[in-house]
């Protein structure tokens, strides 16, 4: 998995990429071959082409990413393994 704009930067505000920690919000991620990575982090990718890239994320997505909801989801998930 390859972070679009890295983890420590700044996603543009244009993009209405939800702000998560470390940038790990799904629309900001790609998945690629070990080649392509290397290939990626050497040469880099356009500003252009990143932008397009999370635009083709969000419109396939299927499920929106919320991290308020996991967080909610994973304490019931707790309340119910302890009455397990």
């Amino acid at each position: 998995v390859h972070h679009i704009y890295t983890r420590n930067s700044f996603i543009p505000a244009y993009l209405n990429v939800p702000p998560t920690k470390k940038n790990h919000h799904p629309f900001n991620l790609v998945a690629v071959c070990h080649e392509c990575h290397q290939k990626i982090h050497s040469k880099g990718i356009p500003q252009d082409f990143k932008d397009k890239m999370i635009e083709h994320n969000k419109s396939i997505a299927a499920i929106h990413f919320d991290e308020d909801l996991e967080r909610g989801l994973q304490k019931e998930l707790e309340k119910l393994k302890g009455k397990v």
